[in-house]
């Protein structure tokens, strides 16, 4: 579906540009007083690219959008700059900034008097492998050993003549799950350290 730019501008000379499309939808509507919180169509287009990347991963779009705007952000974001950016509710910028968080793809920082955490994206390759594997692969892959000797269970009291067929299927299974768990730290080796 085509993306569609609406620009308007304001009495201050400033645009908001909001994106519609079946995959990428927020608005840029920022307060005058902080001229950083405008976002560049560069911006919004690397956003989208991200949102792309996480519906691919069947991850909801606003994880998306908030690893994306902490990408193109030169200085850490507080979660109410997030929300601002990307017109999301705090429900959704909390739950995106914590699945981020446990795959290690967002730092986290404090400043000296404030009371906020601060938000910017990690961009090391490796890093952001190792902790999606480690978060979204690796428990399946480790529940997948269980969960196929249930199944060998249940086709092992088969009678039928399919038993033999499903036996197969099993064993096919069961190498996937094998060559998926050996697969990870390859992964991260081809990677490399950046």
């Amino acid at each position: 579906m085509a993306l569609q730019y609406m620009k308007k501008t304001n009495t201050s000379d400033r645009s908001s540009i909001e994106i519609e499309d079946s995959d990428v939808r927020f608005s840029d509507n920022f307060s005058s007083q902080d001229p950083s919180l405008e976002l560049s169509t560069a911006e919004i287009e690397i956003i989208k690219y991200f949102v792309h990347l996480t519906k691919a991963l069947g991850l909801p779009k606003s994880i998306g959008e908030i690893y994306g705007l902490l990408f193109c952000s030169p200085k850490s974001l507080t979660i109410p700059e997030i929300m601002k950016h990307l017109n999301i509710s705090k429900g959704s910028t909390s739950q995106g900034l914590r699945f981020l968080g446990n795959i290690n793809a967002i730092n986290i920082s404090k400043k000296i008097g404030i009371r906020s955490d601060f938000y910017s994206a990690e961009v090391s390759l490796r890093k952001l492998l190792n902790g999606f594997l480690d978060e979204q692969i690796e428990p399946h892959l480790k529940n997948g050993h269980k969960r196929i000797s249930e199944i060998s269970e249940v086709v092992d009291g088969l009678t039928s003549e399919k038993k033999n067929f499903l036996k197969d299927r099993v064993k096919t299974i069961q190498t996937w799950n094998n060559k998926g768990h050996d697969l990870i730290p390859l992964l991260v080796e081809i990677v490399g350290s950046k």
